[in-house]
């Protein structure tokens, strides 16, 4: 079964008394897309600062999903950086998929790293959906708004900002955050 973990950093190191905790509303919205196409997803939360020998701890839990999702800010590239690292250098099968602002402004620096497999420029609802879809078959050709690797190579496809009638997207599904 596919199974897509949302990876979601949420901590400010230069003001250390804001600890985590807030919601990414686009996170919701994927987590609504995936849903109703019947995709698991699920999010790991990170609140406060961490080590490499912590974050492997902790993600033991998560051992049988197949994607990540990372979805940052600029401010958070080292963090989402280090994340795609700690998880290649243990688990290299995990296909590491990058989205948000920074992958999408900056999109030849984030697909140029070596822990990152796939990017998706823009919004994602319906494009990590089909990215889960196709997975298997590696038939990324077909999805616009996406840089892939394959077999080491850089793929870009066209980039197309024309789906924005937000009325066809999915009801975001905050059932993955835990309020409590």
């Amino acid at each position: 079964m596919k199974k897509v973990l949302f990876v979601y950093i949420d901590y400010d190191l230069l003001n250390p008394t804001l600890i985590g905790g807030s919601v990414n509303h686009g996170l919701a919205y994927l987590a609504g897309a995936l849903k109703e196409n019947n995709i698991h997803c699920k999010l790991f939360h990170i609140m406060t600062p961490f080590t490499e020998s912590a974050f492997l701890e902790t993600f033991k839990k998560y051992e049988d999903y197949n994607i990540i999702a990372l979805s940052f800010n600029s401010y958070r590239c080292k963090e989402n950086y280090q994340v795609a690292a700690f998880i290649k250098k243990k688990y290299p099968g995990k296909y590491i998929v990058a989205g948000g602002v920074h992958p999408t402004v900056s999109s030849e620096e984030v697909i140029t790293n070596n822990n990152i497999d796939c990017i998706c420029i823009g919004e994602g609802e319906f494009v990590l959906t089909e990215i889960v879809r196709k997975y298997h078959g590696l038939h990324f050709h077909l999805i616009n708004n996406i840089y892939y690797k394959k077999n080491g190579e850089i793929q870009r496809n066209a980039i197309n900002h024309n789906n924005t009638d937000f009325d066809e997207y999915p009801m975001p599904d905050y059932s993955i955050y835990d309020f409590s």
